[in-house]
């Protein structure tokens, strides 16, 4: 799956195993969000002082709804560069030694 440690994999099947591991962290939070709603009191502490003390607060179901929105968010920005990326022009990619 990560042929990076073992060194004898291609290069397409060590992509498909960084895929796999990327959907499964997805789904892993997906289902964390599923198994902590219940548990949550109607009334959770959403921001905290320097010193960690609660001084926001929020209902349950918005923390899901953001704690889910930002999930997806990231899930959908990451897989996106993932798939532009090998797609777009040399010329829009500014890295030094960008052919090494």
């Amino acid at each position: 799956m990560f042929g990076w440690m073992t060194g004898n994999m291609s290069e397409r099947e060590d992509r498909k195993g960084w895929r796999m591991l990327f959907w499964l962290l997805v789904f892993a939070a997906v289902l964390e969000i599923v198994y902590y709603y219940p548990l949550l009191p109607e009334r959770v502490a959403s921001h905290f002082d320097g010193y960690g003390r609660p001084n926001g607060w929020s209902s349950r179901d918005a923390f899901i709804a953001i704690n889910a929105s930002v999930t997806l968010l990231m899930a959908v920005l990451y897989a996106g560069i993932g798939f532009a990326l090998p797609r777009l022009p040399e010329a829009l990619i500014n890295l030094p030694n960008k052919d090494y």
